[in-house]
């Protein structure tokens, strides 16, 4: 299973899986998150990181400051080792664990959030109320010899990533890992153009089936496939988690709330999110959204089969950085035969906006590779969360064998 969840989806999209999937009462499922909301948790460096960087949202109102403002340095947001406790979530997990979703869409919670929005604001009481989960196929193609079902429409992150894996599946890769310059620069370039082709095909303007048909068609791939190193020139913040099981079962969920928008509910202990603030999903600014359309995502939770039974369930946070990041672990797994963790810790590259961004960690000969074919760079000097959180759990039958890797970038765990 394949989910992807923003704020107002994320409630009915779990009591669907959990309808579908799952054997345990709901309420004991939720009970360790129930625990740690009304409890506390220290805060990790990760996170107090992140709270500083958006600092000004968390200190937006007497209500965000009274939770996220650190008790030793009264004016700054949370340190490391601080604790953040949220009763009033651990509240809001126990009704509906007990009373259903329909608290959150038509009772008292979908009721103030659309008082909320009553000055200016863009959801009323018969959104929350006709919201439905939608069960799309999964967007799969063949990559080598594995199949890799990813995120469909309205997601951008699963056909982009798609795309790319088409441009890239006749290149010369093999195992053992040894990537070279030459490798690297085919990556970036790949990136380029899935950027170009995302414009192109009008992606850009929003996902649907017709425009994801355009952009992987044989013939409109062939194009970009053509432009990659070795051939003729031609000019012209998320959260995910893998869980796989001894039954053969898996499940990617990728997560986001934006930034946030400095606004907690009252009563409930959660924050609307500022999705319509971020340029990659919403380009044509406030106000703008065409209403009764679905908002896409980069957000690309990806399931991975072998013909031998084995699954690999990946998928990360990033923002515009996701299918990037996704991109290369599978590459560096599938093709260059690296561990699943290893695959994961390696450092990455990112194209935006025609600006190569390189992570540290690289050889020296690549980043001088790296530079002169794509003048237009930027050089990180650390290992940074930039080039996102890449989640993966894997399980191969035959050998009744389980591997998991976190992404140290975004405090990755693995359990």
């Amino acid at each position: 299973m394949i989910w992807e969840r923003a704020a107002r989806r994320i409630v009915a999209g779990v009591f669907a899986m959990h309808g579908d999937l799952c054997t345990l009462p709901l309420a004991r499922l939720m009970q360790p998150a129930i625990e740690l909301a009304r409890a506390g948790l220290a805060m990790a460096p990760l996170q107090s990181f992140i709270l500083e960087a958006v600092a000004p949202i968390f200190q937006w109102s007497e209500e965000v400051r009274t939770l996220f403002i650190s008790r030793a340095e009264p004016g700054k947001t949370l340190h490391t080792g601080e604790i953040l406790a949220l009763p009033e979530l651990a509240d809001l997990f126990e009704a509906l664990a007990r009373e259903g979703k329909y608290l959150f869409y038509r009772g008292e919670v979908a009721q103030t959030i659309a008082a909320a929005n009553e000055h200016g604001g863009a959801v009323n009481l018969d959104d929350m109320a006709a919201y439905k989960v939608h069960r799309r196929t999964p967007l799969a193609r063949r990559f080598g010899d594995v199949r890799v079902p990813g995120n469909p429409p309205p997601s951008s992150g699963g056909p982009l990533l798609a795309f790319t894996l088409g441009l890239l599946e006749d290149q010369p890769m093999s195992p053992p890992w040894s990537p070279g310059p030459d490798h690297c620069v085919r990556l970036a370039r790949a990136m380029q153009l899935t950027s170009q082709a995302r414009r192109a095909s009008g992606l850009l303007a929003g996902s649907d089936d017709m425009r994801v048909k355009a952009l992987l068609s044989e013939d409109f791939m062939a194009d970009y496939r053509a432009q990659l190193p070795g051939r003729a020139a031609k000019t012209g913040g998320t959260t995910h988690i893998s869980v796989v099981d001894g039954m053969g079962n898996a499940a990617a969920l990728s997560v986001s709330n934006g930034e946030g928008c400095g606004y907690m509910m009252p009563g409930f202990g959660f924050m609307l999110n500022n999705m319509l603030g971020e340029e990659g999903l919403n380009p044509n600014g406030f106000f703008q959204w065409r209403p009764n359309s679905r908002l896409t995502s980069m957000m690309s939770p990806t399931l991975v089969h072998w013909p031998d039974g084995r699954l690999l369930a990946l998928g990360s946070g990033g923002s515009n950085r996701i299918h990037c990041a996704v991109l290369q672990v599978l590459v560096n797994h599938l093709r260059l035969g690296m561990p699943l963790a290893e695959a994961v810790a390696a450092p990455r590259i990112h194209m935006e906006r025609d600006v190569l961004h390189i992570e540290d960690g690289h050889d020296d000969a690549i980043v001088e590779h790296l530079g002169q074919a794509f003048p237009d760079h930027q050089i990180w000097p650390d290992q940074n969360f930039f080039f996102g959180g890449v989640h993966g759990a894997a399980f191969e039958p035959g050998k009744n064998i389980f591997t998991a890797a976190g992404d140290p970038r975004r405090g990755g765990s693995t359990a």
